[in-house]
């Protein structure tokens, strides 16, 4: 997948992979899937114009954590285009 080799979301998985503790531990062993995941939620989200959140969420917990913390990342948020 394209999406998976864009600067923002390898600086994303760096980061996530990085972490020591926290949040991301349980993320660590499937975060190319949950990292898949967030790229197919953010299309369908363009896809229904879902911009204020009010139809689609994300499927688990996980990928709800991932989600945040690509948004944490504003700048890389901002500039990853689907």
């Amino acid at each position: 997948m394209k999406w998976m080799q864009t600067t923002e979301i390898k600086n994303l998985k760096d980061y996530i992979m990085q972490e020591k503790t926290g949040t991301f531990l349980n993320i660590k062993e499937k975060v190319d899937e949950y990292l898949c995941e967030i790229i197919r939620f953010l299309i369908l989200k363009s896809i229904h114009q879902d911009f204020k959140a009010s139809l689609l969420s994300p499927l688990s917990k996980e990928i709800d954590d991932v989600w945040h913390c690509f948004l944490l990342h504003t700048e890389e948020y901002l500039s990853f285009e689907i």
